[in-house]
């Protein structure tokens, strides 16, 4: 009789049955049918791409081949072992109102996880030893998205851009910009316009002894003590020397002082902004 032994429905022999088989053969060519299409479409567990709800983090088994995953925001989604679902078995998670994590034992496009984010849907397949996803955007969109969700920038405009939600918070009002080669981060007390502008005044500082140069001031008062007011003295006058070392009188109060200062940079006002 014709009758082939198919794992798949494209080992079929369409020739088959012949007009030489028995119509008791019949039931093998049944059993043969059945097999090849629970092979070809393993794991099915009803009609071909249905849809299951998942509300809580949780596997995802052989029998969700050809299934959408309507998950819920924030859940993990673990896939059994690739050895267990088989090279062919794929199914599409979509993410409709939050972020979705994809986490099988086995790599999946190369990493330990994958992520779908909110509005998007994702092609999972496995090959028998690890995963692959496609990221896709579930609904036809005016305008694709030129960067991921949560990406920030700065702008300089007074309002974010469509799409766009302005950072308000107030460790970036009246700040400066540093570039740094490490992590991000923020620091700093003093405002922008504190530090900058015009009038700016030192603080207050008093020199002390030890931080004037070395100096003296000094003369010297005095003259013969039988000549005091004679210019001239005659040749027999006794000439006493009464001269003595004198300081000249203080002055100055040794008060404090300021500089004021012109640190009037030129700026140009920029906003953060993070992507919705």
């Amino acid at each position: 009789m014709g009758l082939e032994n198919p794992l798949y429905l494209d080992e079929f022999v369409t020739a088959n049955p012949t007009t030489l088989d028995q119509r008791h053969e019949g039931d093998d060519h049944i059993r043969n049918t059945k097999t090849a299409l629970k092979n070809t479409f393993p794991g099915m567990a009803g009609r071909a791409w249905r849809k299951r709800n998942v509300s809580a983090s949780g596997p995802a088994t052989l029998t969700d081949n050809m299934t959408v995953l309507n998950a819920s925001s924030g859940i993990t989604i673990t896939p059994s072992a690739a050895a267990t679902l088989g090279n062919g078995w794929m199914t599409l998670v979509r993410a409709p109102t939050g972020a979705v994590t994809i986490n099988p034992a086995e790599p999946i496009n190369g990493a330990g996880s994958f992520v779908v984010p909110a509005g998007y849907g994702a092609w999972v397949f496995s090959d028998g030893v690890e995963f692959f996803a496609l990221l896709m955007y579930q609904d036809v969109p005016t305008q694709a998205k030129a960067f991921p969700t949560g990406t920030r920038m700065s702008f300089n405009q007074t309002l974010a851009p469509t799409g766009w939600t302005k950072d308000t918070s107030a460790v970036y009002n009246d700040a400066s910009i540093r570039l740094t080669t490490g992590t991000v981060g923020i620091g700093g007390t003093d405002a922008f316009t504190t530090v900058y502008g015009v009038g700016k005044v030192t603080g207050s500082h008093a020199n002390t002894q030890s931080e004037m140069p070395p100096h003296v001031h000094g003369g010297v008062y005095g003259g013969g003590a039988s000549d005091q007011g004679n210019p001239q003295p005659s040749a027999n006058s006794a000439i006493v020397d009464v001269r003595a070392p004198i300081n000249t009188g203080s002055a100055g109060g040794g008060a404090g002082h300021t500089h004021t200062l012109t640190m009037n940079l030129k700026f140009a006002d920029f906003i953060i902004a993070t992507i919705d």
